[in-house]
């Protein structure tokens, strides 16, 4: 038999019960050395994205996972770019279509024409004295 429940509905359970990426304490499921060159370029770049959002609280879930699809494939193509800049031969057909799908997900982090911007209270309230 399970206790019953306190009225107010269903609270979201205290961060600790959370995973450490959603906490956003790290920025993969296991453990990662984040001093490796392309874990620093794809922090970067994560926070970049975030940064140009608003902040990742601002972003929702599937706009956050854009984001980090940007980024990785942002860092694997540069990868890329760097293996042929050092004179090495990189498959141009794997190149083209990485650089097809950062577009696409380039896309999607751009809000639709439509879309009205979200408000803080701030700008809310602010609006609504001007009216």
């Amino acid at each position: 038999m399970t206790a019953p429940r306190k009225p107010g509905g269903s609270k979201r359970p205290p961060c600790r019960s959370r995973s450490a990426v959603t906490n956003g304490t790290r920025l993969y499921l296991s453990p990662v050395d984040g001093r490796t060159e392309q874990a620093r370029r794809f922090s970067d770049l994560l926070r970049q994205v975030e940064d140009e959002h608003g902040g990742r609280e601002r972003m929702s879930v599937a706009l956050q996972a854009a984001a980090r699809a940007f980024a990785q494939l942002c860092v694997e193509r540069e990868i890329m770019e760097q293996a042929r800049a050092q004179g090495q031969d990189i498959d141009v057909e794997l190149y083209g279509q990485l650089c097809d799908r950062i577009d696409r997900q380039a896309r999607r982090l751009v809000p639709p024409k439509d879309a009205k911007p979200k408000l803080d209270l701030r700008g809310y309230l602010a609006g609504r004295t001007t009216s």
